[in-house]
């Protein structure tokens, strides 16, 4: 989208950050050939892709089975619905498949640098409130969409609603 051209390398700026990591990822492998594995992350990063992008996120990178994205600093709203309704799709490609498998979504907002390191030429993004947002990934609240106080108070009133509170650490929880 148009915000993501103006980026520049070694900015700084103000973002929605998210990681989604798939639960069970581990033991799904063990049943699967490498192939299998293979096309059924393709699949997962082609739905995850679609949606993000569609929503003006930008995908930063896929790790495993886990991927980190973006959102500007004024679409954290529309952000958080588009991963609301991303969880839905996912649980429904699971469960089309015969899975048991759900997504673990953490979200936090804050500030990050923007670079792109050799050899290769897509962005990657660095801070302290990226290392945040990791922190809450590890949390014992796998497979629901968690977002940080600072996700919560940029939300409008009508998008708070899909989410409740939860302490301690203060985090607020998909249903």
């Amino acid at each position: 989208m148009t915000q993501w051209k103006t980026l520049q390398d070694g900015t700084v700026h103000r973002f929605l950050i998210g990681v989604a990591d798939i639960t069970g990822f581990a033991a799904f492998m063990k049943s699967r050939t490498l192939q299998e594995t293979y096309r059924f992350m393709k699949d997962i990063a082609s739905l995850v892709s679609a949606h993000i992008t569609k929503h003006n996120g930008l995908i930063i990178s896929y790790i495993g089975d886990a991927v980190l994205f973006l959102f500007s600093e004024d679409d954290v709203d529309t952000g958080v619905k588009a991963v609301h309704e991303l969880n839905g799709l996912m649980l429904d490609y699971f469960q089309k498949n015969g899975l048991t498998n759900r997504v673990t979504f953490s979200l936090h907002f804050g500030e990050a640098v923007v670079g792109k390191l050799p050899p290769f030429d897509t962005w990657d993004i660095y801070g302290e409130d990226v290392n945040l947002l990791f922190l809450l990934e590890k949390s014992q609240y796998k497979g629901r969409i968690i977002l940080s106080p600072q996700v919560f108070r940029k939300l409008s009133p009508e998008t708070r609603k899909l989410f409740h509170k939860f302490t301690p650490p203060v985090v607020y929880l998909s249903d």
